[in-house]
């Protein structure tokens, strides 16, 4: 009995080392081939792809499955996903319920194609516009748990918003409960960093047979320089350093442009220039509710909050705006419109360089109601001249495109003998004192600044360096102020000087201006005009003298 026992434990131990190795030749040599046949029928069937894989492994006692060398192609013959190493781990338990589940997969050395076109539709990869209903109903149930992807890069291409767009992915992970080919949403969170530090984050749900995506997102510490890649090159904007922080929510429907909701935006030590003649830097602001409308080409931003920034600006800035000349004409295509409820900024710090002289100045509040790109929009502005805390105040009226610029300027208690290193190049007198307080109405069409406006300069002393001469005043009142840049001259016309002494010229009644509206048609005497190196001239019209003194 013991023997008959043994031979029978002998048999089923031979029979079970039978079946093992019988497993694991078709685990090892077989189901590879199945493997590969299931994944072209299905990719074809579906999405009109074809696969390519230089070998197929599977273990059968871990049930891992890997590809090497993997390629897909879409339905153009274009190679977008392709990868050195693709490994996954299949759960055999759950096939009692119909379904392949998968945990674990891990892609190495991926370099994946993604291009959008003028429309902002997905064109790589490109998939079919619609599924069969016969085709979906052979779908197999298929779902991931977790992906993870080293070293891979995506390059994006993205015709509605800028060519050869390209980012490096240093590192990607995703976690989901179930992702699956089928007509199922699968909920998912992606984290993405880049090379550069840079971490983007999303939560939310995916399609993949409706081509639908649905999420939450933030960006960790951006670098503020990757915004130049997307910007259009007339923007004529260079950012230099900075970070960016923002969160918010995309709904993208593959085959149209996706939307997207930034709940809020943060700038951090933004450095950057506006060619020619402006740079910032330490500039950090705030962005609430953006919303940009890919497909109507609209952003709504609800507010603009900043209260750092210092500023460079270089006088003039006649080629910032050549491309912006109201006689151009053929007129530039308006891409994008931007609508901005109220900007808001306070404690800017402005050097303004004229004549290569420094000006300091502090912007103590700017507020912008309705900004508009395209339309116009009033803003007003308060600046304290730091040098004399004088005030500067600005009321405007403005549009971008086409250029069209109105401003009421007030301008009280600037101590001139401050300004003197930007007037000694107008004139050889040179004021020793003098406080100048003036209103002035600007406009600015992109190929013409014009003023017209009154001023008045209390005690007032200049000096002649040549002449040795001087002349001083209680009060001087000039009612009729006018300069364009066009005809480079600067009118000053209806004077009245109260308490005068010194070296004053005597003018001629005879000698008034007859009209202020047209600088261009003033006829004055040449010895009363000045023209400096750079061609413009100042012309002085009547003069009246109260209480002079000789």
């Amino acid at each position: 009995m013991k023997s008959s026992f043994y031979q029978r434990k002998k048999k089923w131990l031979m029979l079970l080392v039978m079946l093992l190795l019988l497993y694991a030749l078709l685990g090892y040599f077989l189901l590879p081939k199945l493997i590969t046949q299931q994944l072209k029928k299905q990719l074809n069937a579906t999405y009109s792809m074809q696969i390519d894989v230089a070998q197929v492994r599977f273990n059968p006692f871990t049930f891992n499955t890997e590809l090497v060398d993997m390629k897909l192609t879409d339905l153009n013959s274009h190679v977008w996903y392709q990868s050195d190493s693709a490994s996954i781990d299949f759960d055999p338990t759950q096939l009692i319920t119909g379904q392949w589940r998968f945990s674990a997969l891990q892609l190495n050395g991926i370099v994946i194609d993604v291009a959008t076109d003028s429309t902002g539709k997905v064109t790589s990869p490109a998939l079919p516009e619609a599924i069969e209903p016969a085709a979906t109903s052979e779908l197999v149930d298929f779902a991931i748990s977790n992906i993870v992807i080293k070293n891979g890069r995506i390059n994006v291409q993205a015709d509605h918003i800028k060519q050869n767009y390209a980012v490096t992915l240093q590192d990607i992970q995703i976690e989901s409960e179930q992702f699956v080919m089928t007509d199922k949403d699968s909920t998912f969170k992606l984290s993405i960093s880049t090379e550069k530090g840079e971490e983007m984050i999303f939560n939310g749900s995916f399609n993949f047979l409706n081509q639908h995506i649905m999420s939450q997102f933030t960006l960790n510490d951006v670098l503020a320089q990757s915004i130049n890649d997307i910007l259009p090159d007339e923007a004529l904007l260079d950012i230099q350093s900075g970070l960016i922080v923002a969160q918010g929510f995309i709904d993208w429907q593959f085959e149209s442009k996706p939307n997207i909701r930034l709940d809020s935006i943060t700038f951090k030590d933004i450095a950057a220039a506006w060619q020619p003649g402006i740079t910032i830097n330490g500039f950090q602001a705030n962005l609430e509710t953006v919303s940009i409308d890919t497909e109507n080409n609209q952003i709504e931003i609800e507010s603009i909050t900043s209260t750092a920034a210092d500023w460079q600006v270089s006088l003039p800035l006649n080629d910032a705006f050549d491309n912006q000349s109201a006689t151009e004409t053929t007129p530039r295509e308006q891409t994008w419109t931007v609508n901005v409820g109220q900007i808001k900024a306070s404690n800017w710090p402005i050097t303004w360089q004229i004549q290569s002289q420094p000006l300091n100045s502090k912007m103590l509040q700017f507020e912008a109601i309705g900004f508009n790109n395209s339309a116009p929009f009033n803003w007003q502005a308060d600046f304290k001249l730091t040098a004399d805390e004088a005030r500067l105040r600005l009321n405007s009226q403005s549009n971008l495109v086409p250029l069209n610029i109105k401003t009421d300027l007030e301008l009280s208690t600037l101590n001139l003998k401050t300004m003197q290193p930007w007037m000694q190049p107008l004139s050889d007198w040179q004021f020793t004192q003098g406080i100048l307080n003036t209103q002035q109405q600007l406009s600015f069409d992109g190929s013409e600044l014009m003023m017209q406006g009154k001023l008045n300069i209390e005690q007032g002393m200049i000096f002649n360096d040549i002449t040795q001469a001087t002349a001083q005043w209680q009060l001087l009142e000039i009612a009729a102020v006018s300069a364009s840049s066009l005809s480079q001259a600067i009118i000053f016309d209806q004077i009245s000087i109260d308490s005068a002494s010194g070296m004053l010229p005597d003018v001629p009644a005879s000698d008034q201006i007859a009209d202020m509206e047209s600088v261009s048609t003033v006829d004055l005497d040449p010895d009363r005009s000045k023209t400096n190196s750079d061609g413009w001239s100042i012309q002085i019209g009547d003069i009246n003298y109260t209480d002079k003194k000789y």
